[in-house]
Parts: structure tokens; C-alpha cells; sequence
């Protein structure tokens, strides 16, 4: 071998090592970022726990306080990692920077969703006048609002409720999504880096799993399906890099995320001993050293997310019904809802030809169906894939899609995903017993009740062409693999962009509307409304915009109209009548 041939070879070697070293500090900047934001919750979570502990108020800087604590941690988690000096500071500014664009832009928007306009803001303005869910968990409330707030998880409420304290503007309190949002990417493209993905691979990676339509459709809502899926993405990420490197960052990550994924929704719990087992199964496989930290470490997480920070429900529930996921389970005592025969979702909200039916026949109409909200029975019709017009789009201005609740173009990635996962079964482009335990998981998930058909139940079976993606950008692939690859990641994202442009088109025309409403409505003095079902949140809003009015039951007046209160294929609208126009 010549010298010039010597001095390719080491300018090579050298360009790959500055190359990793870089692709090294943007993965810890990204961690550092996420670990940020995921302690900040877990201590505002831990600062309201506290409060409510000994019976006092939240005060107005408990999420102030947290978020400094949280920065400071960052700090020292870079320093940890290996930064010094002003690179320390990189991931600190980043989250400021985050924080500083999620905060208005979750302001900007009305909350329009049914269920975050029925019982998540009414959780947060009961906490807010005086509440106390730990002293109190079985406070009496309206009927139809009594199961979900004693029951449900709290972990959102209480960092709105910190937030609410603050600001004393329920929209103001609703940055968590869009935070976590920003907190997906940044956590997923550190672990594609980490596995020595290149940058712009691990971007496109990241990109895809933080747009998922469930998490878009619900940025500007209270509601938690897009925050569950967010926690969930960090939980797994971290997990996997878990098994590569246990540094103290990582385990930060992956314990806050899990805790709270835990405390978002009461299925949090069953997904987090899903993938816990799948992680438990591939220790058995390949990492028979780290068994026992491994369980001990999990069964540790599962402690303090139920114990301590979930105190209720799941202690409260397990006391005062006998079964910590009440309603949603429960006991000849204390029956579910479902025990009981009315199950909201399946009288409600399951279309008429998919009523009784298995679940795999569920599943299957919900992916290849045409988009829709399909209320009260109504049938679904099938669609070919990537079939779909500019009116199936339009579908998506509703938050919780039911039908193809993925977006139109899903089924169409997931038959080309099929069989590159096959292929990479076969070729072993990454590890089998990885692909299988990754895909099982996923799959298992729609298992756990008869309604994982709706998108918003099992949100992370988004992943499932993304995990082709993966795959198939492996070095060992071929082009053709490749290639496909591309194909699924580019339905995916155009199906994100259109079904986003399409919801935040109509939030900001709703946003719009809802103002010029206020306005109309504060010019005409003393307004009759009937609230239906949101009587607390809607009534704020209208206190907020200057309106003078009388709640009521029964409108007196000649001419009631509708008022933009949720997206109006919803039931249920608040009503109002002036009294001029009798």
C-alpha cells in the first residue's frame, strides 16, 4: 500500500470519528432537552401532590419553580454528559426557546374538543375553586361529568391546574402538547443517532413519529391521546437506548416519561407493562446480565407512577370501587361501565356495521373506511387505498376522527410496509428478535379492549410503517428496499401535512368565529344560554369575553341559535337567544 493510498484511508477513518463525535453532542443536547421538559412536568405533577397533600393552595410559582429546578437539571445532566462550558448551555436555551413558542401558541386557539371542553376544563376549574382530589376523591358532581372526574388519571389536569394558577386563563394552560410535540422529536432523532443513523435520517425518523394525526388533531385541545403517544415514544426510545448505554440522562428519560405515561390516561399503565415485557423479553433473549436491573428497575417506575404520583385514581379507585382502572374495569360490586350496559363508546360512537362484530373486522374497517365521525350507528363504507379526495381531508377538521382516524392515506403505507418488514424479517437487516418484539408490541396493543379500532385508543399503531422505515434504511438494504421505504415515508408525511393543514385551517376560522360571536353576543346585553353539557368551561369563556348572561335550561326566547362551542358535527352545541328578538 502506497502513502497516498495510507492517507485516504486515514483522512476517511478520521472524517467518520468527527462525523460520530458530532452526531455524539446533538444526540445529548437533544436527551438533555427532553429531560427537561419531562422533569418539569414530573415536579409540577410532585408540587401539586404536595399542596393537595397538606390541604393548602396551589400557589401561583409552582410552575415557575419547576421549570427552573428543570433547567438547572439540564445543566448538570450536559455537564454529566460531557459538556462544558457554554455547550452546557445549549440544551437549557433550546427548551426556553420551545417553551417560549408552544406557551402563546396553545393560547391562540379555543379548546373545541367535546371531551376537553366536557370534563377536562371542568376537572381543572374544580381544582382550581377548591377541589382536593387526594382529601376528596369522591366529591359529589353532575351526574354526567362524575365517573371521568373521580375516576380518570390527573396527571394533565395538575399541570394545567399549576399553569391555571399562574395565568388564571384556562387556554393559557394547555401548552402540554404542543411541548411534547417538540419533546418526540428531539427525543427520537437522539436515539436514531445514538444507533448511528445519519442526521438527516434520524430527523425524517423523528418527524414522522411526532406528526402522527392523533397528536396534530389534538395540539390545540385538552384532550391527552396525543400526549399519551408522545410519553409513550419517549418511554420507548429511551428504553432502547437503554440497552446501549445506561447513563444517567437516559434513565431520567425513560423513568419521567414512563411515570408520566402512567398518569395521562388509565391505559398509560397497560401499554407501559406491554413494552416493559417486550423489553423484559429481549433481556431474556440477548441481555441475560441486566435481568435483574432491568425488573428492578421497572417494577420500581411501576411503584412510584401508581403509587405516588397516581395516587389517584389508582389507589382511590382501588378503595372506593374495588378496582384501580374503574370505569373502565371493574367488579360484581362495583360494575364498569361496559358491565353495566352502557358503555358510551359502544352505544354511542360505534358505527352500526361494526357493532358486535370481532375485533380484527373493527380493526379492519377502521383503517380501510372512508374518514368520518360516524355517531349514533351510523354505517361505514370501505376505500381503496390512496383513493382518497380533498373531501376525505376535510373530514380531519374534527379532533378525534373515528374512521381512518390515521388519515386517508394510511392504509395505503401500511400494505407497502407489509412486506418490507417481511423482508426484513428475512434479511435480517435489523436483529429478528428486535423486529419481532417491536411489531408484537404494537400489535398486542389492539388487543387490550374491543374499541382499539378508534385511532386515539391505540395511537401508536402509527408506528408500524415507521418501523418498516426503519428497517428498510438499514446499510445492509437494497436500493429497491430503500426505495419503498422512501414511498411509505413520503405517503406518511403528505397524509400529516394535509390532514394538519386542513385541522389548524378550520381551529384558526374557529378561533375566529367564537371571537366575533362574544362580541356580538356582548353588545346585546343580558343573553339567555343553555349550556348542555359544558356549563362551567363555556360559561368562563363568556365571563373572559365580557358577555352578560342568564344559564338556563329551557330557552324563552323566538329565534335560538347555535353557538361555535365544539366542531359542529358534534351533539350537543350550546344554545343561545337574545331577548330583542322575541
Amino acid at each position: 500500500m502506497n502513502d497516498s493510498s495510507s492517507s485516504s484511508i486515514i483522512t476517511y477513518y478520521d472524517s467518520l470519528a468527527e462525523r460520530k463525535s458530532t452526531s455524539d453532542v446533538w444526540a445529548t443536547r437533544c436527551w438533555t432537552v427532553a429531560a427537561i421538559f419531562l422533569l418539569f412536568f414530573c415536579l409540577t405533577h410532585l408540587g401539586v401532590l404536595f399542596c393537595f397533600s397538606f390541604g393548602v393552595t396551589v400557589p401561583a410559582f409552582t410552575a415557575s419553580v419547576a421549570f427552573l429546578v428543570a433547567l438547572v437539571g439540564g445543566v448538570l445532566f450536559a455537564r454529566r454528559e460531557g459538556m462544558r462550558g457554554r455547550q452546557s448551555l445549549w440544551a437549557p436555551l433550546i427548551a426556553v426557546i420551545v417553551a417560549a413558542i408552544a406557551w402563546p401558541l396553545s393560547a391562540a386557539f379555543f379548546d373545541m374538543s367535546w371531551d376537553g371542553l366536557w370534563y377536562h376544563q371542568t376537572a381543572v376549574y374544580q381544582m382550581a375553586h377548591g377541589w382536593n382530589p387526594l382529601r376528596d376523591p369522591m366529591r359529589e358532581f353532575t351526574p354526567h361529568l362524575q365517573d371521568w372526574l373521580r375516576h380518570y388519571a390527573k396527571g394533565s389536569w395538575y399541570a394545567s391546574l399549576a399553569l391555571f394558577q399562574m395565568t388564571n386563563d384556562v387556554e393559557w394552560c394547555k401548552p402540554e402538547s404542543w411541548i411534547m410535540t417538540a419533546v418526540t422529536l428531539f427525543t427520537v432523532t437522539a436515539a436514531c443517532l445514538d444507533f448511528d443513523m445519519s442526521k438527516r435520517k434520524s430527523v425524517l425518523v423523528a418527524v414522522l413519529v411526532a406528526l402522527n394525526p392523533v397528536v396534530t388533531c389534538e395540539m390545540p385541545t385538552y384532550l391527552v391521546d396525543g400526549l399519551l403517544v408522545s410519553f409513550l415514544a419517549c418511554f420507548a426510545a429511551a428504553l432502547a437506548v437503554y440497552f446501549k448505554r445506561r447513563s444517567p440522562l437516559i434513565l431520567c428519560v425513560m423513568i419521567s416519561s414512563a411515570i408520566l405515561l402512567m398518569n395521562v390516561k388509565l391505559t398509560g399503565v397497560v401499554f407501559f407493562c406491554l413494552f416493559c415485557a417486550a423489553g423484559g423479553l429481549y433481556v431474556l433473549i440477548k441481555r441475560r446480565d441486566l435481568l435483574f436491573k432491568y425488573a428492578l428497575l421497572q417494577i420500581a417506575t411501576l411503584a412510584f407512577g401508581v403509587l405516588l404520583f397516581g395516587y389517584n385514581p389508582y389507589v382511590t379507585n382501588t378503595v372506593h370501587r374495588n378496582h384501580p382502572f374503574y370505569p373502565l374495569a371493574g367488579t360484581k360490586t362495583f360494575p364498569s361501565h361496559d358491565q353495566q350496559g352502557r358503555d358510551p363508546v359502544e352505544l354511542y360512537e360505534t358505527p352500526r356495521n361494526m357493532m358486535g362484530r370481532s375485533a380484527w373486522h373493527r380493526h379492519f374497517y377502521s383503517i380501510f373506511g372512508h374518514p368520518g365521525a360516524f355517531y349514533v350507528g351510523n354505517p361505514v363504507e370501505l376505500m381503496w387505498p390512496f383513493c382518497a379526495s380533498w373531501t376525505d381531508f376535510g373530514e380531519y377538521r374534527y379532533h378525534e376522527e373515528r374512521i381512518a382516524g390515521f388519515g386517508p392515506l394510511f392504509s395505503g403505507a401500511l400494505i407497502i410496509s407489509l412486506p418490507l418488514l417481511a423482508i426484513a424479517f428475512y434479511r435480517r437487516s435489523i436483529p429478528r428478535e428486535v423486529l419481532l418484539l417491536t411489531v408484537g408490541v404494537i400489535v398486542v396493543s389492539l388487543t387490550i379492549s374491543r374499541h382499539t379500532w378508534w385511532a386515539r385508543f391505540v395511537p401508536h399503531f402509527w408506528w408500524l410503517p415507521i418501523v418498516a422505515v426503519i428497517a428498510a434504511l438499514a446499510p445492509a438494504c437494497r436500493k429497491f428496499e430503500r426505495l419503498a421505504a422512501g414511498a411509505v415515508a413520503t405517503v406518511l408525511l403528505i397524509n400529516s401535512i394535509l390532514i394538519a393543514f386542513v385541522h389548524f385551517q378550520w381551529e384558526i376560522d374557529a378561533t375566529r368565529q367564537t371571537y366575533s360571536q362574544m362580541a356580538f353576543l356582548r353588545d346585546k346585553g343580558d343573553v339567555e344560554i343553555d349550556f348542555q353539557f359544558f356549563h362551567e368551561p363555556f360559561s368562563e369563556r363568556l365571563k373572559a369575553g365580557g358577555v352578560t348572561f342568564h344559564a338556563t335550561h329551557r330557552l324563552t326566547g323566538k329565534k335560538p341559535f347555535d353557538l361555535l362551542s365544539v366542531v359542529p358535527i358534534n351533539p350537543g352545541s350550546v344554545r343561545a337567544c337574545i331577548k330583542e328578538d322575541e
